[in-house]
């Protein structure tokens, strides 16, 4: 294992960045330039990787910032026939104050033509909450 994550690919924006196992349980901090892939990365990409059963679970570095998503598919949606879509996951602590109007419009513009992705808090305890964020408003689902 090499002291430093590379990304693997830069595109639209983003530079993606894989974390194994390994990584996880021997370390706590990679950084290569700015990307730091802290506890609260790692804490939502475990759940969504090994308690959700999200596929090809990824990190993303927006360029020229230090917002750090996640992108996976989610294979849980109960659509069979269908194939799973990629969908992203900003991950925050639930006492964070870096979720800003400006954060939320810079995550939208790279991942576009996305209408959503998912908030995914992490409390106190290690529990992970996910909030859908919508472009705009939207009617409730049934």
């Amino acid at each position: 294992m090499s002291d430093q994550l590379t990304p693997t690919i830069v595109k639209n924006g983003l530079e993606e960045y894989t974390l194994d196992a390994e990584d996880v349980s021997k370390r706590k901090n990679i950084n290569n330039k700015e990307i730091c892939i802290d506890f609260v990365v790692e804490s939502v990409y475990l759940n969504l990787k090994y308690f959700l059963n999200w596929q090809n679970v990824k990190i993303y570095k927006i360029c020229n910032s230090n917002v750090n998503i996640l992108s996976g598919l989610n294979t849980a949606l109960g659509k069979e026939d269908a194939a799973p879509q990629r969908e992203y996951v900003f991950p925050v602590h639930i006492k964070s104050k870096k979720v800003t109007d400006a954060i939320l419009y810079q995550i939208y513009t790279e991942i576009a033509p996305v209408n959503f992705f998912h908030l995914g808090i992490l409390s106190e305890d290690g529990t992970v909450v996910y909030y859908r964020v919508h472009k705009g408003l939207q009617k409730p689902q049934k």
